[in-house]
Order: structure tokens, then sequence, then C-alpha cells
């Protein structure tokens, strides 16, 4: 998995959340990887298409869904280097 960039920080944050099971660890994830209280996860959770990996860089950066997803695609979809190029914006 880590391989696959599917794993941040020891989390399985690539993920699809299609139950109400995964839509809950979704956010817990997001809680676990940035810090960021129950409620911030569950705006950031929607805001970004409810893709946990995209919520978490986010969040980190606080930036919106459009410009996360560029910093994947830029990053070969790892949350390490995007946060990086990010930073270095």
């Amino acid at each position: 998995m880590i391989l696959l960039r599917k794993v941040h920080n020891n989390l399985m944050v690539d993920l699809r959340p299609v139950n109400s099971k995964l839509v809950i660890r979704s956010k817990r994830l997001i809680r676990l990887a940035t810090g960021c209280d129950a409620p911030s996860a569950e705006r950031a959770f929607e805001a970004s298409g409810r893709r946990p990996k995209t919520a978490i860089l986010m969040v980190l950066l606080k930036v919106g869904r459009k410009q996360a997803e560029t910093l994947f695609l830029a990053n070969e979809g790892r949350i390490g280097l995007a946060v990086q190029a990010g930073l270095d914006i």
C-alpha cells in the first residue's frame, strides 16, 4: 500500500467511503492526519468530494479542492511531496 501511495504516516488514507462505516473512518483519518477538530474534518471531507486524501491536503495547506488536486497531480499523488510543494508556493 505504501508503494501504491495509499498510506500517509502509517494511516491508510486513500479509500473510497462507500458506506457509513467508511465515512466515519474517513473523517477520523482526516482528524488523525491533520490534528483538526471533528467539524473541520467534516467540512473538509464534504468539500473534497468525499475524498479523504484530498481533504487531508486541503486542511494541511488550507487550500481548496482544485488546488489540492493540482498539487497531487504534480507530485505523484503523494501527500508528503504535495505538502512540501504547497509550502514552497
